[in-house]
């Protein structure tokens, strides 16, 4: 079964797809077809501006799709993608019939290159750099080809490795002279007994570089072909325009936080370091936080779900820990954690709904004598919205109560603060446009061959008639545009802040 989730946001134009086969038979390669099928039907069929898919497509299809795989060129050779330019022209055909037989052939010759290459920067790493040799190496991708073939492909990483030896070596040195300069004797005094020779140095800034790589390579690796396939889909996607983007489930899991500022499950933000799991923050009010026993920094060993064995997460991806840990509230999740002063213990959680407070709108009362008399500030980070109806939450319901306790306390303006807010809801911003208005437009949407549709202020009840500040900045987008124009239409507020740069899309989830 397919399921399309479509939903009135101001921003880009995105999908997901869920469940794409309930037959358990279905494999990788055939679900991808149907999602791959199913992305450029929904494109075709809804987009404001739907682009035909030709060869002129496909053409752009291949380059942007080999530029998200490889985009500095550090894989592929010429007689690679010579391999791969047969179906330059093709691959509009191959989404029509759909095949991913040019998809199957570049993953599988990136897959085999990444191989190759984690041998080859090794080898050069094993041997010292001459550095009386003056060479010249260009980092910019878009200046340079790929390598002609294996010989120039080590060519290539071997000027880019001394580079960054060269590098390294330098800060060792500079390093090194700052503590024999030093007027702390002790420091001083290390640094002379550990000096060694400009050729030790050398090795030393080699094995740091040599470490580096190690783990870039690490965590390169976890790149799966699924990855690839959203970067084939998005490469599609992208034609239509810019904000086009396909979402794997993953995503539209975390789109779903993000725009209600809520979610299920323990209320911990994680970070990967090195190959483990650690804890980075702690969200007020969520079940780590009510049980007191895990604290920032402590690591996550493992993983155990109500009624199941334990499941060790070392040098797993974090998008595959945190699916993990969240749940339906009420379920039970055993975390083993490594605290800090290195005692290890087991920590039973009851998931919940965790609220995300700084989404949600706060207000405070700006009062500096001589400078401010009470005066009301809003700041609303994103126009969020769960779309739950009366128990989810809703940013201009949110407003409305600030406005409501900022009056209470007899405030003598107010300033709503929307820098650096992206948008959200479209529901939201024409609700939250009427606390500060009669009635009337706020917006119209020009639908594909249909007539725009106007978007009105229906309560000719007003919120707040007061004096009225709107910030914005150049990161205020969508929604924060739309509110700050229909203000300032109808004389309602004086427009604060540097330019912004118009709403031009709304988005279809």
């Amino acid at each position: 079964m397919i399921r399309l989730f479509v939903l009135a946001l101001v921003g880009g134009f995105s999908f997901m797809f869920g469940s794409i086969f309930n037959n358990g038979n279905a494999n990788d390669s055939d679900r991808e077809k149907v999602v791959q099928r199913t992305v450029l039907t929904v494109l075709e069929q809804v987009h404001f501006d739907p682009v035909k898919l030709d060869d002129a497509v496909s053409d752009e299809v291949f380059d942007s799709f080999l530029k998200s795989i490889d985009g500095r060129k550090r894989f592929f050779t010429k007689e690679d993608i010579s391999a791969l330019e047969v179906y330059r022209h093709s691959l509009d055909d191959q989404a029509n019939q759909g095949s991913l037989e040019f998809f199957d052939k570049a993953n599988a010759l990136l897959e085999s290159r990444i191989e190759k290459v984690q041998d080859l920067y090794r080898e050069i790493l094993d041997q010292s750099f001459d550095f009386s040799i003056e060479e010249s190496f260009e980092f910019d991708p878009d200046k340079k080809d790929y390598p002609a073939d294996e010989v120039e492909q080590k060519a290539a990483w071997r000027k880019m490795l001394k580079y960054d030896v060269l590098d390294e070596l330098e800060g060792i040195l500079k390093k090194q002279e700052k503590n024999l300069a030093s007027e702390d004797e002790a420091i001083a005094e290390e640094a002379k007994a550990n000096q060694k020779t400009l050729a030790e140095y050398e090795v030393e800034a080699r094995e740091a570089v040599r470490a580096t790589y190690d783990k870039w390579y690490k965590n390169f690796k976890k790149v799966r072909r699924s990855d690839r396939f959203e970067s084939y889909l998005n490469s599609f996607a992208h034609i239509f325009d810019p904000h086009s983007d396909y979402f794997n489930p993953k995503e539209k899991s975390d789109f779903d936080i993000n725009m209600s500022g809520k979610l299920e499950g323990i209320g911990a933000r994680l970070s990967t370091d090195g190959d483990l799991t650690k804890i980075v923050s702690i969200v007020p009010g969520g079940p780590v936080w009510k049980n007191k026993v895990i604290e920032v920094n402590d690591y996550i060993l493992s993983v155990q779900q109500e009624g199941e064995e334990p499941l060790d997460i070392f040098g797993m991806r974090i998008d595959d820990v945190v699916s993990k840990i969240r749940g339906d509230k009420g379920t039970i999740v055993t975390l083993k954690i490594k605290k800090k002063d290195g005692s290890i213990v087991d920590v039973e959680l009851e998931r919940d709904v965790v609220n995300i407070e700084e989404s949600f709108a706060k207000s405070v009362i700006l009062d500096l004598k001589g400078t401010i008399d009470r005066i009301g500030y809003i700041h609303l980070p994103k126009f969020y919205s769960s779309f739950d109806g009366p128990e989810g939450t809703s940013c201009a319901a949110d407003v409305a109560k600030e406005i409501k306790k900022l009056k209470a306390n007899k405030v003598n303006g107010i300033i709503l603060d929307l820098r650096s807010n992206g948008g959200g809801s479209l529901k939201d911003v024409v609700d939250m446009s009427g606390l500060f208005i009669e009635e009337g437009p706020i917006v119209q949407v020009k639908p594909r061959d249909r007539k725009p549709f106007i978007y009105r202020d229906e309560d000719k009840g007003v919120q707040y008639e007061g004096p009225l500040i709107v910030m914005v900045n150049s990161f205020s987008a969508s929604a924060s545009e739309i509110l700050a124009a229909a203000v300032q239409d109808y004389e309602r507020a004086v427009i604060v802040g540097s330019q912004t740069f118009g709403k031009g899309t709304v988005q279809r989830f």
